[in-house]
């Protein structure tokens, strides 16, 4: 894993608006799909490292087959 990278700053790289960490983890959790924040959620499952992902939801105690269905659910094409 890229040492000093973090969720939250990886996902808002030019992005329009700033989605924190905890609203991704609250939207993943509720399974809910804001369009506001498209942009940082694909960029989670595209530009995060697994290690990354792995630990942002170990931080909030997520279950890791909760990553696979949100992505499932409104990411996949």
């Amino acid at each position: 894993m890229a040492m000093g990278r973090n969720v939250e700053d990886v996902i808002n790289v030019h992005a329009p608006n700033h989605l924190r960490e905890g609203r991704l983890a609250e939207m993943m959790l509720e399974m809910v799909y804001d369009d506001q924040y498209a942009t940082q959620i694909a960029r989670f499952y595209a530009d995060c490292t697994p290690e990354e992902q792995l630990a942002f939801m170990d931080r909030h105690g997520l279950p890791e087959r909760l990553m696979e269905e949100y992505y499932e659910m409104f990411v996949k094409s």
